[in-house]
């Protein structure tokens, strides 16, 4: 019976770690994708693989 509690509990806590985990994830991983400061080159702000378009002033995938 103690071994079955036990395993509900860390079960529990498992699940529990990752909802959080992907939640938190989830939400920290949201960045904008302008550039945080107008005086510097917007095009180094961009993720590799990227690449700045001035027309619609945001980093834009290279296809």
């Amino acid at each position: 019976m103690y071994q079955t509690f036990l395993l509900y509990f860390f079960m529990r806590y498992i699940a529990t770690f990752i909802f959080t985990l992907s939640l938190s994830t989830y939400v920290l991983g949201k960045e904008g994708v302008q550039c945080p400061n107008r005086g510097d080159d917007p095009s180094k702000f961009c993720l590799p693989g990227q690449t700045w378009n001035e027309e619609i002033k945001e980093c834009v995938n290279l296809v």
